[in-house]
């Protein structure tokens, strides 16, 4: 899948760059740094793309610049959920007295933006909206009207505050919605807002993840699209493939994201329990094939994977190059389970022979395919149980 998920350090250059305060700091990636400069008490946070990284050990506090290189040095090239460290955002500590939670993302059951405001920020929004849900302010945004400072007060005002801190806070909602519209972002989010001992209203992280299918429009962000997701997911992504994993015995193959999603559908039917989404696209090519025979060939070595079904229905592409594919991904990325295949359309007479000579079983009626193949990865199961 790709994304453009932002590090917490180029969102909050956004930030600054657009009128959103965030404390000062600089990043680092090796312990080669001026540590006797900075003004301490400082935060040295890890720079990842995963949530609940305070809890997993990736932010840490240093009051002298020992404590800094000795926090950096513990930090970078550790794995923070999975995720290597290779970049470290030292800030300056803030003062904290209050920490508020403000968000805008795109509410796609509503097809409108949504903007979220809480008291209660430093925590999981979902814990918020579990446990006090009257703490959050909601307000879907008319994309025909958008969004205007006065809305913002609104919202500052409905989140308890007043004062001058209440105009603050209001100016950083309103600026973040320009930010979140200007970079066509799916979720722009501050948590927490922290309100300091002199009333200052500070940005203290940031996240943003940004719509690729709008980064045409953004050339300063050309080459930053970051792949998110398991290691095949992210490999899969690199091959630009379509591909998920799911966690069934089922492993599969098919052209187009409709038929894929109808024969997932298809397989769970008939009590089965599909591996994986992976759709080579509708102009299947050789060489997507043997991406996806790559790709596959992983998947199928996990033991909990018994069988591949591959469906093509190819109308224009043609089905004995899509077979070849398929053949020679084999030769070059060997797969040990059963591979139980339908392949229809262009040029299919010869493609069914070309993968019945490779032992290959093949099936000219869908559910017939399904069905065998799923009483192959019960019977596996069966034996090997």
């Amino acid at each position: 899948m790709t994304v453009l998920k932002l590090f917490e350090y180029e969102a909050k250059d956004l930030f600054r760059k657009n009128g959103i305060p965030v404390p000062e700091g600089f990043v680092v990636d090796s312990i080669n740094f001026d540590s006797g400069s900075i003004d301490y008490p400082v935060v040295v946070k890890s720079q990842v793309l995963v949530g609940g990284r305070g809890k997993a050990g990736g932010i840490k506090f240093a009051s002298s610049a020992e404590e800094c290189v000795q926090a950096v040095r513990d930090l970078l090239g550790s794995s923070i959920k999975g995720e290597r460290v290779e970049k470290i955002l030292i800030e300056n500590k803030l003062d904290i007295r209050n920490e508020f939670y403000v968000s805008f993302i795109v509410d796609r059951n509503s097809r409108k933006h949504l903007v979220m405001a809480s008291t209660e920020g430093g925590v999981d929004i979902e814990e918020v909206a579990e446990k006090t849900p009257e703490k959050i302010v909601m307000r879907h945004i008319n994309p025909l009207e958008g969004f205007f400072p006065y809305m913002a007060r609104e919202i500052a005002r409905d989140m308890g505050l007043s004062g001058k801190i209440a105009t603050r806070v209001a100016d950083v909602i309103y600026r973040l919605y320009l930010v979140y519209r200007k970079y066509d972002a799916e979720i722009a989010e501050i948590n927490p807002l922290v309100v300091t001992s002199n009333e200052d209203v500070i940005a203290a992280d940031a996240k943003m993840i940004l719509d690729d299918d709008a980064l045409f429009r953004h050339k300063e962000f050309s080459g930053m699209v970051r792949r998110e997701g398991t290691p095949l997911e992210q490999e899969a992504g690199e091959l630009d493939l379509n591909y998920v994993d799911l966690d069934g015995n089922v492993a599969v193959l098919g052209n187009g994201a409709g038929l894929v999603l109808t024969l997932l559908d298809l397989i769970s039917l008939y009590g089965g329990k599909p591996a994986n989404f992976l759709d080579t696209g509708g102009g299947v090519r050789e060489e997507t094939v043997l991406s996806a025979m790559k790709i596959l060939s992983k998947k199928c070595r996990m033991p909990e994977v018994r069988v591949l079904l591959i469906n093509l229905d190819l109308a224009i592409s043609s089905a004995s190059v899509a077979s070849e594919g398929i053949i020679k991904g084999l030769n070059m990325y060997p797969i040990d389970v059963p591979i139980f295949a339908r392949i229809i359309g262009n040029e299919a007479d010869l493609a069914r022979k070309n993968l019945e000579k490779a032992g290959i079983q093949v099936f000219d009626d869908i559910e017939e395919v399904i069905k065998s193949a799923i009483e192959e990865a019960e019977r596996y199961e069966h034996i090997s149980g």
